[in-house]
């Protein structure tokens, strides 16, 4: 299954793949420059917690 921007969803068989290779990143480049790495790692988790389906509040302050 792929999911395809303009087409939705889209089942190939897998004998009809003659190769693969990666697509670009959502998060622009040079964005983790931009962050300190705590809120680099703050943000992957709060990512991670969507994918998971749990509620994850966003961090309001670095307090300590």
């Amino acid at each position: 299954m792929i999911l395809d921007p303009n087409e939705g969803e889209q089942e190939i068989d897998k004998a009809d793949v003659v190769g693969r290779s990666k697509g670009l990143s959502a998060m622009p480049e040079g964005f983790d420059k931009m962050l300190t790495k705590r809120e680099l790692r703050d943000l992957v988790e709060f990512l991670a917690g969507l994918k998971e389906g749990a509620k994850v509040e966003a961090p309001t302050g670095h307090g300590g």
